[in-house]
């Protein structure tokens, strides 16, 4: 690497270059990357930090099946990168350049690199060999969607892509993609998780979708679709709403056991908040509108479920078939103004829950922190949503998953007694991303989850660490041969307590000797 260089002192020590060219050709250079992949191929040690020491961003990625949200309505999260600043040292920047061709690598794979770490919200580091690299693109109007890469398991997988504009101009403040998806249908896709982030010149756009399936992807075709990206108007306007006087109507205390907050959070949990939330609406109010010109958006009670200080809000029902139906006007009570302080709260949103009103979905935004003393002060503060279409697409790019051989798959057939009905654990499995079980009800008529019950999740390494896997989310459906079935889904964490996902490379999987279920064990060497 230093002989590269020394050839290339002086070669370029004439050139003058204008600083916002040299600002554009160093946008998005991470020479530390450069450098460590240098050291690692030369064989040098040493440590080699990212630009802020660590993950960058707060993105949440949840569980499908609880928090049901679609593309449209995840939040940016922007990451600040590094433009490196060289004056007239234009050598430089030809030296880190020839080093990356010279070392088989590109600008665009460490952003890519980079990009997987942010959404799955890991430090550990990301096996380059088990990285589909696809790099399969479709163009539509003026912007150009990639299928930049893709991690797998056997039956679960992250996928991540890219926008850009083909001018090369940015995208205008607070872009967003709606109607994004995979075109996996038939062969079984039941829950996908997506996050957005642009870049700090607006001139990129990231999208990461993390699906479990309930057949193997590997080897399969998988189709990315996008249907358009749009541009939103926000406005705020404080509610005459009171939240006090609504609660002491109707008191509404929810705890929710451990077991249960990411197994039966849509199918059990919602259903019965919301049945104590109509009964407050009864002995409070028959319905609230919000202020502005949005018909059928409603104040839908307030409680604390689980803890959290939780207000509803009612929408109207979408009509998923409608491709425009993501771009419809929207109403949310998301804020909260405390009248003491002047401090405004933030809530956590959940959107697209079922309801038991017709023609109607609820909204939940819950607030961290905040007690029953505090109602009388609170003052909530609506979202007003318009949105307008920037580029119709649709994109599409079809591309294969490659099977790496990083899986550990157990069938144990194993009976589960669950009160008054059985369930059978047909399939566990661990790989790069995580795990799952897989269970089928022993009664045919039964569906859904399980209402009390999700399987416990934990391998043994050869050097005896025991890893424990934390659940991430949960779905049922109906397998190719007709049985009613649940699945969980699970993550690995550095601890338990923790949010550094943690993930299992083919030398750490080969590790596993045993594989325990509940309190039930099986050696797999």
């Amino acid at each position: 690497m230093i002989d590269i260089m020394g050839e290339l002192d002086g070669v370029f020590d004439e050139i003058e270059i204008d600083p916002e060219a040299e600002e554009d050709l160093c946008r998005g250079l991470h020479l530390d990357r450069v450098i460590a992949e240098a050291q690692r191929k030369a064989g040098i040690q040493g440590n080699v930090q990212a630009e802020d020491g660590g993950i960058p961003g707060n993105i949440q990625i949840e569980a499908g099946i609880r928090r049901n949200r679609s593309i449209d309505e995840t939040r940016f999260e922007e990451r600040k990168s590094v433009v490196p600043k060289f004056g007239k040292s234009m050598k430089w920047v030809a030296c880190a350049v020839a080093a990356v061709a010279l070392l088989g690598g590109s600008v665009a794979a460490a952003q890519n690199l980079d990009a997987l770490h942010y959404f799955l919200r890991t430090k550990a580091e990301i096996p380059k060999g088990e990285i589909t690299n696809v790099g399969q693109s479709a163009i539509s109007g003026g912007v150009k969607m990639t299928v930049e890469s893709v991690l797998a398991g056997e039956n679960d997988f992250v996928t991540l892509l890219t926008f850009v504009q083909t001018d090369g101009s940015a995208f205008p403040e607070g872009t967003k993609l709606y109607r994004v998806r995979l075109n996996t249908e038939d062969k079984g896709v039941v829950q996908s998780v997506i996050g957005v982030r642009m870049s700090e010149d607006r001139k990129l756009l990231n999208a990461f979708i993390e699906s479990s399936s309930i057949t193997s992807m590997l080897n399969q075709s998988i189709g990315a679709e996008v249907q358009g990206i749009y541009t939103e108007d926000r406005r705020e306007l404080e509610e005459d709403i009171s939240l006090s006087g609504c609660f002491a109507a109707r008191p509404i205390r929810m705890d929710i056991p451990e077991e249960l907050r990411a197994t039966s959070w849509a199918e059990t949990i919602i259903p019965a908040f919301e049945k104590e939330l109509i009964e407050q609406q009864g002995l409070f109010f028959d319905s609230i509108s919000l202020k502005g010109e949005k018909e059928g958006f409603s104040f839908a009670g307030v409680g604390f479920l689980d803890g959290r200080l939780s207000i509803a809000t009612y929408y109207p029902e979408g009509d998923d078939n409608d491709p425009l139906a993501y771009l419809r006007p929207e109403a949310e009570i998301n804020k909260l103004k405390d009248r003491r302080t002047g401090a405004v709260y933030e809530g956590s949103l959940q959107r697209g829950l079922d309801s038991a009103v017709s023609g109607k979905q609820m909204l939940l935004a819950d607030f961290e922190g905040l007690q029953e003393a505090d109602l009388p002060y609170l003052e909530p503060i609506a979202t007003y949503t318009t949105r307008n279409i920037l580029e119709k697409g649709p994109w599409k790019v079809s591309f294969t998953v490659k099977d790496q051989g990083k899986n550990l798959t157990l069938h144990p057939d194993l009976t589960i007694d669950l009160h008054s009905e059985k369930a059978v654990l047909t399939e566990a499995n661990i790989s790069l991303l995580g795990g799952y079980v897989i269970g089928q009800w022993s009664d045919s008529e039964k569906v859904g989850l399980p209402e009390n019950y999700s399987t416990k999740l934990r391998a043994v390494t050869e050097d005896g660490e025991i890893l424990k896997f934390k659940i991430s989310g949960a779905s049922s459906y109906v397998d190719q041969g007709g049985r009613n079935c649940f699945k969980f889904n699970y993550n690995l964490f550095e601890k338990e307590d923790d949010k550094n996902r943690v993930l299992l490379p083919q030398n750490k999987l080969e590790s596993i000797k045993t594989i325990i279920l509940d309190d039930h064990e099986w050696n797999i060497k």
